[in-house]
């Protein structure tokens, strides 16, 4: 059944994220996004079939551009623009850009290539140079071969092979020298271990909030 327009929370969804995914994925968001939140209904007025919907919500479940159930489905926050930032915020950039004329740039560590797409794709759109790695070790090598000061900050998941986003932590912060912020991003997080260590700075549940991550990073990177 079709929702009042009104009563959707979300208001705005990113264009360059819609502009990435393939034809069904972007159907099938515009079909939600437009109010028609059950399978059904999706079938209706994408003409996709049922099983094939079912398969490509999963895939959208995910990155986190989808939330809900067969019944009811709705835009995930992953898949909606943040809200323009506040009189504050905006100040606190505006001083932050004079002080430091730097090039924006971060550097996004996660073994998913497709949550790594989703944040280049948002970050670009704020005017940040984007820099990726599948892993911690991959991430070391790039800051080996470009400098440490290459980046402002890293967002680094927090389970991946090789090296995971707290062992990268760890390594970096030996580096006392450089000044560099780090979020950690993850679904999950052994209580235990993070109240052990604070190598990191800001924290981030997935599926991630994007309008968060972009107004925090903000208040970080000039």
């Amino acid at each position: 059944m079709k929702r009042p327009v009104g009563e959707h929370t979300m208001t705005a969804l990113f264009p360059e994220i819609e502009a990435s995914l393939g034809s069904d994925e972007a159907e099938i968001m515009k079909a939600i996004y437009q109010g028609f939140g059950d399978l059904e209904s999706i079938h209706l007025i994408t003409g996709i079939p049922v099983p094939c919907i079912e398969r490509k919500l999963g895939a959208l479940m995910a990155m986190g551009l989808v939330t809900g159930s067969r019944d009811d489905y709705k835009l995930g926050k992953a898949a909606v623009a943040p809200a323009p930032p506040s009189r504050e915020q905006r100040r606190h950039q505006g001083k932050a850009s004079v002080a430091d004329k730097r090039e924006k740039r971060v550097l996004v560590v996660d073994d998913e290539p497709d949550i790594r797409l989703i944040i280049r794709i948002v970050l670009e759109k704020q005017g940040y140079v984007v820099l990726e790695a599948s892993n911690g070790q991959k991430a070391l090598d790039i800051l080996d071969s470009q400098g440490l000061d290459a980046v402002s900050c890293i967002i680094t998941d927090y389970l991946m092979p090789h090296m995971n986003g707290l062992q990268l932590c760890d390594e970096l912060r030996k580096h006392q020298d450089i000044q560099l912020t780090i979020f950690l991003m993850t679904a999950y997080l052994d209580k235990a271990r993070l109240e052990s260590t604070r190598c990191f700075d800001e924290k981030f549940m997935k599926p991630l909030d994007f309008g968060e991550l972009v107004t925090r990073l903000a208040m970080h990177v000039a």
